[in-house]
């Protein structure tokens, strides 16, 4: 079995297995296969975070949090203010880096 990365944007990485198939995904998620398989994955750079990076992750927290704010439901004040903080990201950091992320209520 290795471990390598498949882009030289080391965004996505894959796993090659005994049984002779490759699992594939991102860099981070694989990093930790590999670590889990007793694999070392050489050079290991986190992809540095860009704000497109941070758009799309916000995105799809925003997305994914869509049923909270349906027509047919009460949001709760929490739940409002998830979603506000999510959306006040690129004017709360200046650094795409320093991004806290908030959590579900």
């Amino acid at each position: 079995m290795s471990a390598r990365y498949t882009d030289e944007q080391k965004k996505y990485a894959s796993i090659d297995n005994s049984d002779g198939s490759v699992t594939s995904g991102p860099a981070d998620t694989i990093k930790v296969m590999a670590e889990e398989r007793g694999l070392t994955v050489g050079n290991y750079v986190a992809p540095a975070a860009t704000w497109e990076t941070v758009r799309g992750e916000r995105d799809a927290l925003l997305n994914a949090s869509d049923w909270m704010a349906m027509s047919d439901r009460t949001i709760t004040d929490s739940q409002a203010s998830y979603r506000q903080t999510l959306r006040d990201i690129p004017a709360d950091y200046a650094d795409p880096a320093l991004v806290v992320w908030p959590t579900i209520p």
